[in-house]
């Protein structure tokens, strides 16, 4: 609870009753409008009001709801659309202002007020007179403004009631505060599993024990694939040795070289079925944490069958033109004479005459020749893949 809030123990027994349970919704429920009626009903059993609207601000401290009672909600609309722009006060500017709790005639001349267009065409219509103005914040945020209503024939707002507000109106803030706070935390963790849900990467975070503190569903699946592991589903359990071997390498690294920067390290895994997994391990920058002094995270991708030949290794060998090797790239991509003239803006003729020197100086008669004779040469193949059957 904030700190400025006065002891709860001082509070008398029926604010005290109405303070925590708003604190108590604010926990239940993350319906902010809801919880907006159940403070201004309290509000109004502790100050009596004959009218009042709340308006609750959003993150970014501007007006987006209003709750009203004992008001027209046409009235309401109205102001929000038009009068607003009228009002002295400037309710929606969206600030928290140095007073937190004042009256009307303590920040504007009554008697200009009561001469205004918008005095007599808006608060007038409404029996609005007194009015009594509650901002809702903490350490310099806005949550709502609170404006509360009465008509000439009632007395002012007295001194008394501005103190009883100012000692229990805290609380109402508090329950907005952590209504929010709640509000955020199921919006991240929603945003979360959405991202888990369509992320195409497996990730695993490690502490500084090498001991698993986050796994993903795809890192799970992965898992499962290349290990067998069916036990890796939960924060603790063991990781395959060989999948850490990295990790151990990095922290070592960490150990003996000072001021160094630690690169990810890769290799790729090959399961029993063929497939093949690219795993990189890499440092988390220490100071991410308070709770462990460095993370390792562990990311793993399934490498798809096709690959892209080294078009640079097939011109340097058999002494091709650019082009050449260009469309042999294409070629073992799976494209077709028409599909290779489109990408390189020529002729289909073109593309079939560059295909006929190609393959006389591979010594190939077929596309097919040509992908297998690429694909039995490693000096072909991307450099950087390691094969490892596990």
């Amino acid at each position: 609870m904030a700190a400025n809030l006065a002891k709860i123990e001082y509070l008398p027994h029926r604010f005290l009753k109405d303070a925590l349970e708003i604190i108590d919704f604010s926990n239940l429920s993350m319906n902010r409008t809801l919880l907006g009626h159940k403070i201004l009903e309290a509000l109004f059993k502790i100050v009596y009001a004959d009218s009042s609207v709340l308006f609750l601000a959003d993150q970014n401290q501007k007006i987006s709801t209003s709750i009203v009672k004992n008001l027209s909600e046409k009235k309401s609309v109205e102001y929000l659309k038009h009068y607003c722009r009228q009002d002295p006060l400037n309710l929606l500017n969206g600030s928290a202002g140095p007073k937190s709790i004042f009256r009307l005639e303590d920040v504007i001349d009554q008697h200009s007020f009561l001469s205004s267009e918008y005095y007599n065409d808006f608060y007038r219509p409404q029996d609005i007179y007194h009015k009594l103005i509650v901002k809702l914040q903490a350490k310099g945020r806005l949550y709502g403004e609170l404006c509360m209503h009465r008509p000439s024939s009632s007395r002012n707002f007295s001194d008394d009631e501005i103190k009883t507000l100012k000692s229990v109106t805290p609380y109402f803030v508090h329950a907005l505060e952590h209504n929010e706070l709640r509000r955020k935390i199921r919006f991240k963790d929603s945003l979360l599993n959405i991202i888990d849900d369509n992320l195409s990467t497996g990730v695993i975070i490690l502490n500084d024990s090498l001991e698993m503190v986050y796994i993903n569903k795809r890192a799970r699946k992965f898992c499962k694939n290349l290990f067998g592991y069916l036990s890796i589903q939960n924060i603790g359990s063991p990781l395959p040795p060989i999948l850490l071997k990295d990790c151990h390498k990095i922290k070592n690294d960490l150990k003996e070289k000072t001021n160094v920067v630690m690169l990810p390290e890769n290799r790729v895994f090959q399961n029993n079925q063929l497939e093949k997994y690219n795993v990189t391990s890499r440092l988390i920058e220490e100071g991410f944490s308070r709770e462990s002094r460095d993370l390792f995270m562990i990311s793993i991708e399934k490498i798809n069958a096709s690959r892209d030949i080294d078009a640079d290794g097939l011109k340097n060998t058999y002494r091709l033109t650019g082009r050449e090797a260009e469309i042999a790239a294409h070629i073992f991509k799976g494209l077709k004479n028409a599909e290779i003239a489109q990408k390189l803006f020529v002729a289909e003729i073109t593309v079939k005459w560059h295909i006929r020197n190609l393959f006389e100086k591979v010594g190939v008669k077929s596309r097919t020749t040509l992908i297998n004779k690429a694909l039995t040469q490693e000096s072909f193949l991307p450099p950087e893949i390691e094969n490892i059957m596990v």
